[in-house]
């Protein structure tokens, strides 16, 4: 959270097509069509921080056009790099788990598109959906194509 105009507000990083950037959560959900929002129960509060820190310091990158994963963790210069929507979130949770050797793939519905990994944000809610002991649903939006617990 962050203090917008006097008022402790929550903060989304996201990528938009102007690049990655910070947006209010009221304006982040009244801008979606439809949304669900997860937390991992896999990681630690400590690891989940790490993965906020981490998306801080992608503000002002790009946005990646062609869908292409970088190889991570190669953080030496963030800004260079960029990035699409659901890839911010990928991205930033497979670093905080690095140095675990874990695969995070298995949790968050990658898969290959046109011969590239990529994770969609479908893939984020058929993961909360199918893995549901893996991801608490914070808040999901009322026409999400989703199955509750």
């Amino acid at each position: 959270p962050e203090i917008v105009n006097g008022v402790l507000t929550p903060i989304v990083v996201e990528a938009k097509t102007t690049g990655v950037q910070k947006t209010d959560i009221v304006t982040f959900l009244k801008d979606r069509d439809y949304f669900v929002v997860i937390r991992p129960t896999f990681m630690t509060k400590e690891q989940r921080l790490t993965a906020a820190r981490l998306s801080y310091t992608m503000l002002g990158a790009g946005y990646d056009w062609f869908f292409e994963r970088d190889e991570f963790p190669r953080w030496d210069n963030v800004k260079a790099k960029r990035f699409y929507c659901s890839e911010v979130v990928w991205a930033c949770y497979d670093y905080a788990l690095s140095s675990m050797n874990f695969c995070l793939a298995t949790f968050m519905g990658v898969k290959k598109t046109l011969g590239v990994l990529t994770v969609t944000p479908q893939n984020l809610a058929d993961a909360a959906n199918y893995m549901s002991s893996r991801f608490d649903v914070v808040m999901a939006s009322d026409r999400l194509h989703y199955r509750s617990k």
